[in-house]
């Protein structure tokens, strides 16, 4: 199976039902087909792929948050647990950033999170502690999407514990520090599609106090200044 394919493991169907199914989308082909099934039936996970294989931590199983860490490799066509997270989460977000996986923000039985999480996979390899904690958002926040772009995080979406709107904010590595960006001409909402391309970053649907919407957002988060040479 390729790496470049698009994975689609659990989630809910239209009655609601979490399940447990991987379904593999070929762009080449056009086609789908299906995976190896979850160990377990799970939504609300927080996925990312990182050196050729995918990480999917936490989630909600339909009474229960998880702190699993469950790993896939599309090579073989295996998921195995690699661990568990520090605290239960779903409708959290996660990145790769610098080697690391960052775990940002979500929710659990005790209510949302703040937190920002660095997890380093070599490390539970080699049975030390994976986890580190970075700087916390100014905000707990979940049902958001982050992504990189210029080796900066950027997070849009999501909601509060007084399950209000939130502004979209970027991580700045060096400074460890999270910064609100200019305020979009629109409501976000929560589970907006979060996408890098270029020098832009484009926020795509999601579900504010409207209902879910059709709306395509574009950030220009980078500028490229061209300095003339004088001979």
């Amino acid at each position: 199976m390729a790496v470049c394919c698009y994975y689609v493991p659990g989630g809910m169907d239209q009655k609601n039902e979490v399940n447990s199914g991987l379904l593999i989308y070929n762009p080449r082909n056009d086609t789908w087909e299906k995976g190896s099934e979850l160990p377990i039936s799970i939504s609300g996970y927080a996925l990312v792929p990182y050196e050729g294989k995918i990480y999917l931590f936490g989630g909600f199983d339909g009474k229960n948050y998880l702190r699993s860490i469950y790993v896939f490799d599309p090579g073989t066509d295996e998921w195995s647990l690699a661990g568990e997270m520090q605290q239960s989460s779903a409708y959290s977000s996660a990145v790769v950033l610098g080697g690391q996986i960052h775990l940002i923000g979500g929710k659990n039985e005790s209510g949302v999170l703040q937190d920002h999480l660095v997890y380093y996979p070599q490390r539970e390899l080699l049975k030390e502690n994976p986890w580190e904690s970075a700087a916390e958002m100014p905000d707990a926040r979940y049902g958001m999407n982050s992504i990189v772009l210029a080796d900066m995080v950027y997070i849009a979406g999501g909601k509060d514990s007084n399950e209000e709107f939130l502004p979209v904010i970027q991580y700045l590595p060096p400074k460890d520090l999270w910064v609100q960006i200019d305020s979009p001409p629109s409501e976000i909402g929560i589970f907006p599609a979060v996408l890098p391309y270029e020098t832009r970053l484009y926020v795509l649907g999601g579900q504010n106090s409207s209902g879910f919407v059709d709306q395509g957002l574009v950030y220009q988060a980078v500028y490229t200044i061209l300095v003339p040479v004088i001979r």
